[in-house]
């Protein structure tokens, strides 16, 4: 008998008697094949009491009334079983699992991995096989959070989101290439640079941050023809210039190299430099406070440095070594000269606005009062050995109120009352 070339549904011929036997034979196969729903897929063992019309796959090794019908349909019609071989392409619901199932190379498979692509509103690929054109996605979470996971073969693929302009690469962040964090830039798709970058690894260096490199060397690294960290406030003013800036700098002319906190808005060797830390061409290195230009000694403070603090202030000078000596030292520049100091005062210490000098020392050692000196008085028990304080003076208590300088020569104590 002549049937479809499909699905195998026999043709009426002509002159043929009972045609209402064929007719109802394809009616049978169609209930079955068309719009297939599986009550029980894989299964090996027929039930006991099928509901008529019922359907389901016959797993692998099948007994009883399904035996050798592996992998087919087999249907409950009329009180017994028919089978049906699939062919490429057919297709059920698994009602069970509540997926589609396609017959895919001679075996069933779930219809979304059976080609390896699908495609929303786009033409997947064998690259792209997930392909998506929509205004937006949604992920949403079941009732608590939501996990996107991507996941790679080995340490040395990659596994990364990038960002595309006209299908050409501009920012892409992930692990490419190995198993280290990194952000990374292109202009053109082709020029990459690592903007970001988190060092992954055991021991000590686990967790440091590259910015502008890929070899941190410490826990915060900024590499850059321009290596700023910029502090920006913009609390009140909204003034982009407010805020500050740390910055390092190498000159190639003289190998020495700079780090400088300054105010914001202002150029690299301007005004506005709060800390200048250099080191020269022989790794000496110096510190420059509310000065920019190079520091002259190892600590160089600019003008109009001041302190207050509610339990005073103090400036403390110590030196180690027993053949050194511990200096406050402060001078007069000359405009023209900053390296040649006035002859007027090397030291001053003076009242509000420099008007009333307490005292100053001049270059040559002369020291200036500009009030009395008030001292301490002790008795003669209490004075150190003449020999051990030479040229000392010491205000001495004669008793009864009285009072003498004493004046050692190296020997012996002079009084002058």
């Amino acid at each position: 008998m002549p049937t479809t070339a499909n699905l195998q549904l026999p043709y009426l011929t002509s002159h043929q008697s009972q045609k209402h036997v064929t007719l109802n034979e394809s009616l049978r196969m169609l209930d079955v094949l068309v719009q297939t729903a599986v009550v029980t897929a894989e299964a090996n063992t027929p039930p006991g009491s099928p509901a008529d019309g019922a359907c389901f796959l016959v797993g692998l090794s099948p007994s009883g009334d399904w035996a050798e019908q592996s992998g087919a349909l087999a249907t409950f019609v009329d009180g017994g079983w028919r089978f049906f071989q699939p062919l490429e392409g057919w297709r059920f619901w698994d009602l069970a699992s509540q997926t589609l199932k396609v017959f895919s190379a001679g075996t069933w498979v779930d219809a979304i991995t059976a080609g390896g692509q699908l495609g929303i509103g786009a033409s997947p690929d064998d690259t792209n096989r997930l392909a998506l054109s929509s205004p937006a996605s949604l992920f949403n979470h079941a009732g608590a959070g939501h996990q996107l996971k991507l996941n790679k073969a080995a340490s040395t693929d990659t596994v990364s989101l990038l960002f595309q302009q006209a299908f050409s690469g501009r920012a892409e962040f992930g692990l490419t290439g190995d198993e280290h964090f990194r952000i990374k830039m292109s202009p053109d798709g082709s020029a990459w640079d690592t903007a970001f970058y988190i060092q992954n690894e055991a021991g000590d260096h686990h967790g440091y941050v590259g910015v502008g490199t890929s070899t941190p060397e410490g826990p915060l690294h900024v590499s850059s023809s321009d290596a700023r960290i910029v502090l920006e406030d913009l609390t009140g003013t909204g003034d982009p210039d407010a805020g500050w800036e740390v910055i390092s700098r190498f000159d190639p002319v003289t190998l020495g190299s700079n780090l400088r906190f300054r105010s914001r808005g202002a150029g690299f060797g301007s005004a506005g430099v709060a800390i200048d830390i250099e080191k020269d061409a022989t790794g000496t290195g110096r510190i420059g406070l509310f000065q920019y230009s190079a520091p002259d000694a190892i600590l160089a403070l600019g003008t109009n440095l001041s302190a207050s603090g509610s339990d005073g202030v103090r400036f403390t000078f110590n030196n180690t070594s027993s053949s050194g000596t511990a200096v406050f030292n402060a001078a007069y520049t000359n405009a023209s000269d900053p390296n040649a100091r006035t002859s007027s005062k090397q030291v001053a210490f003076a009242a509000t606005n420099n008007t009333d000098t307490v005292f100053s020392v001049d270059m040559g050692g002369t020291l200036s009062l500009g009030g009395h000196i008030q001292m301490n008085p002790v008795t003669a028990s209490e004075l150190p050995g003449a020999s051990t304080v030479p040229n000392a003076i010491f205000l001495l208590d004669t008793g009864g109120g009285g009072r003498a300088i004493a004046i050692s020569n190296g020997a012996d104590w002079t009084t002058i009352s």
